[in-house]
């Protein structure tokens, strides 16, 4: 089953069981209940949330334009995950997630991606350096940030954007 109430001025939910899809977007809560083991999708964004439960068997998490200063432990099932414009400074372990947004935030520093990477959009943060970034990796965008030197891109890259980078170094060529 599935909720869906966003866009009104809902402070808080009940307890919730049983549902593969919650869209809580652009409410008022600032907790969220425990989530259901069920769980699939979550969306979350534009709340004032300063912290999230633990996030079950999830595969999409978006908890964009809120207040969290932390993502917790991020399960083996997550497959995209969205915390851009949140007051993050770091991420948790990644384990096979597909998809990455973490623009806007205070990040100083990115964990090992994990190989089944496919796009990373990292821009408007504090990263000085990238981790390696995954052959399977095809969209990478990291502009605005510190970075001075880039690592070695693997060749399935086919969108490339770092502008507004004080670059001393390119690692490689990128056809």
């Amino acid at each position: 089953s599935n909720l869906i109430c966003d866009g009104n001025k809902i402070t808080a939910l009940p307890c919730l069981s049983s549902l593969q899809s919650l869209s809580c977007q652009s409410n008022l809560f600032s907790t969220l209940p425990v989530l259901p083991a069920t769980l699939q999708y979550l969306g979350c964004d534009h709340n004032t949330l300063t912290t999230l439960p633990a996030l079950a068997s999830l595969a999409e998490l978006s908890c964009t334009f809120c207040t969290l200063t932390n993502i917790p432990a991020i399960p083996i099932t997550l497959a995209f995950l969205n915390c851009s414009n949140n007051p993050i400074d770091s991420l948790p372990s990644l384990s096979s997630l597909n998809t990455i947004y973490c623009t806007g935030d205070h990040l100083t520093a990115l964990p090992t991606l994990p190989g089944t990477l496919s796009e990373l959009y990292c821009d408007d943060n504090l990263l000085t350096s990238l981790p390696l970034i995954p052959s399977s990796t095809t969209y990478l965008s990291c502009q605005n940030n510190l970075i001075t030197c880039l690592p070695q891109f693997p060749n399935a890259i086919i969108y490339l954007s770092l502008y507004g980078n004080p670059f001393t170094c390119l690692a490689n060529y990128v056809p």
